[in-house]
C-alpha cells in the first residue's frame, strides 16, 4: 500500500481518482489547490504525488518546482502530471522541471493505473538504492569489529570540528586510548578473547559518552574520542572516569576472565595551540606515550 496525495481543484478528478486508486490498495490523500497540497505533502510524505497542471493562484507547474526544488524533502518524490493541455512546449517544460510523467485527462483508466504502477515501482527501487547507499556509507565509516567509527571516518570531523572551532571560537578536545600490555591479553588468552575484550571496552567508552562526541577505534588496541565544545579540563575528567570503569570491569567471556586497564592522552584546540587535526592527535599522541612511561592506567593532559 502506498501513500499518493492528489492535487486537483476539481472535486470530480479527485473523487474518480481517489476510487481508482483506492480499489488498487492505496491509502490517498486530497488537496484541493497548491498550497493545501503542499501542506499535505509536508504533512504526509507521500509515496506519490498526482498534480494538476492547471490551478487557479498556484498552478501545477509552480507546485512542482516548489516539490522538486533543492531544499524540498520531497524532491526525490515521483509526481504525476494530469493535463489538458498537450503542447509540447508545455509538456517539455514540465519535464524539465523534473516532472516524473503526465496523463492527459480522459486516459483511459487502465492507462492511468499503469503509470501510476510504474511511478511506484520506480519509487521503490530508489528507495532500495539509497537504503543500500546508505549502508554502504555505514560500512565505509564503521570498525567491523567493535561498531564504533574507524579512523577514515574520524578524521574526518576532526578536520570539521578543529574548523568549527576555529570559526565560533569554542574549545574541542581529543583523547587517545590505548589497552595496555594487549599482546599479552592475546598471548595469555587468545585473540577471540582479545575481539571479546576490544568490544567491550568500546561498550564502556561508547556509553560513557555524550550524543555529540564521536568514539572511534583508532587502530588495533587504540581508541580515539572527540569532544566538541569541551576544554581540556573536561576532556580530562571524561577521559579518567572512562580508565576508573575499565580497570574496575571484569573481562570475563565462556573461556577465560581477567582485568585490562588503559593508558590515555588528552589534547585540546585551543588551549595546546594545536590548530590542525595532526598538531592535536600528536599532542595526544605524545601524552599517552608519557602515561605508558609512568606506569600504565593512567591519563595524561599535560606534557
Amino acid at each position: 500500500m502506498a501513500e499518493i496525495v492528489v492535487v486537483d481543484d476539481s472535486q470530480l478528478i479527485r473523487k474518480m481518482v481517489r476510487k481508482l486508486l483506492e480499489r488498487e490498495g492505496h491509502n490517498v490523500h486530497e488537496a484541493s489547490n497548491g498550497e493545501e497540497g503542499l501542506r499535505l505533502i509536508d504533512r504526509t510524505g507521500p509515496d506519490l504525488i498526482i498534480l494538476d497542471l492547471e490551478m487557479p493562484d498556484m498552478n501545477g507547474l509552480d507546485v512542482l518546482k516548489r516539490i522538486k526544488s533543492e531544499d524540498s524533502f520531497h524532491k526525490n518524490t515521483p509526481v504525476l502530471v494530469l493535463t489538458s493541455d498537450n503542447d509540447p512546449r508545455k509538456i517539455v517544460e514540465l519535464l524539465n522541471a523534473n516532472a516524473s510523467d503526465y496523463v492527459e485527462k480522459g486516459t483511459p483508466e487502465e492507462v492511468l493505473l499503469a503509470r501510476v504502477r510504474v511511478q511506484l515501482r520506480i519509487k521503490e527501487l530508489l528507495d532500495e538504492l539509497d537504503e543500500k547507499n546508505k549502508k554502504l556509507q555505514r560500512m565505509a565509516e564503521t570498525d567491523e569489529l567493535t561498531g564504533l567509527y574507524n579512523r577514515r571516518y574520524v578524521m574526518r570531523r576532526l578536520e570539521e570540528e578543529i574548523s568549527e572551532a576555529y570559526r565560533h571560537r569554542h574549545p574541542v578536545a581529543l583523547t587517545i586510548f590505548d589497552v595496555d600490555h594487549f599482546k599479552r591479553v592475546n598471548d595469555t588468552y587468545g585473540h577471540t578473547f582479545g575481539d571479546f575484550a576490544l568490544k567491550e571496552i568500546a561498550k564502556i567508552i561508547k556509553g560513557s559518552v555524550r550524543l555529540e562526541d564521536v568514539v572511534a577505534r583508532y587502530g588495533g588496541e587504540e581508541f580515539l574520542v572527540l569532544s566538541p565544545s569541551t576544554d581540556k579540563k573536561g576532556a580530562y575528567r571524561l577521559a579518567e572516569r572512562i580508565r576508573g570503569l575499565i580497570a574496575a570491569h571484569l573481562f570475563k567471556n565462556r573461556t577465560a576472565e581477567t582485568r585490562i586497564t588503559v593508558s590515555a592522552g588528552v589534547a585540546s584546540y585551543p588551549e595546546d595551540e594545536a590548530f590542525f587535526p595532526d598538531d592535536l592527535l600528536k599532542t595526544a599522541d605524545r601524552r599517552l606515550y608519557i602515561a605508558k612511561e609512568r606506569g600504565r592506567n593512567r591519563v595524561v593532559w599535560e606534557g
